[in-house]
């Protein structure tokens, strides 16, 4: 007949609970197992170091950090080349090559006259973007034009990158206006004209490293 053994704690006559090749690894109590030293490696690999647990150590898909910016003052550009949003650009370091940066973000603007575009960019180079065909601009969104100058509207960006670096990596939003003179603003309608019925909004980019 089995039978079931309930103690408070598992102790050696040392006072410790489980050595491994004379070094004391860890003990145990009725409600917690605890670790003893800063550096913890399981079949080899490390996923404790420092007394943290290590990019090594988290499950494929783990969220490993997060960095963020939010802008609200406003922008206005009438390149029709594309151009950087200022105060709308995170870096990140990922801990690991193999790891995924998901990036998410909501970019309010005001078109005037015609139509406004924006793209998602890393270090320099455009990601979630469609294919130029002819004089049709690659873009990450079309900020479409608006009928009625007091309007205002919002381009979202959801793009999983895998930038297979560990060195610091730049994600940024860049705007490019219709030729012609045209004007493109960020975080403000399409006139920014000082009304009651116009308003100031706010933008955001989120990244995220995503364990591989």
């Amino acid at each position: 007949m089995a039978g079931i053994l309930k103690v408070d704690r598992v102790q050696s006559d040392s006072n410790l609970a489980f050595n491994i090749a004379g070094s004391n690894v860890a003990f145990m109590d009725a409600t917690s197992l605890q670790m003893v030293g800063s550096n913890i490696s399981v079949a080899g690999t490390t996923v404790i170091s420092n007394g943290k647990v290590v990019a090594s150590g988290m499950p494929t898909g783990a969220v490993l950090q997060v960095k963020s910016v939010y802008k609200q003052d406003t922008f206005t550009s009438t390149s029709s080349s594309y151009v950087d949003v200022t105060g709308l650009s995170v870096s990140i370091t990922p801990t690991s090559a193999t790891s995924n940066i998901l990036v998410l973000g909501a970019v309010t603007y005001g078109a005037a006259a015609d139509v406004g575009f924006m793209r998602l960019v890393r270090n320099s180079t455009a990601i979630q973007v469609g294919i130029g065909a002819s004089n049709r601009l690659s873009a990450t969104a079309q900020m479409r034009n608006n009928p009625d100058s007091a309007d205002a509207d919002s381009a979202a960006i959801s793009f999983l990158d895998s930038p297979s670096s560990t060195s610091a990596v730049t994600y940024k939003v860049q705007i490019a206006s219709a030729p012609g003179g045209y004007t493109t603003r960020i975080n403000s309608s399409a006139d920014d004209v000082d009304q009651t019925n116009r308003g100031r909004t706010a933008s955001t980019l989120i990244v995220m490293e995503i364990a591989g």
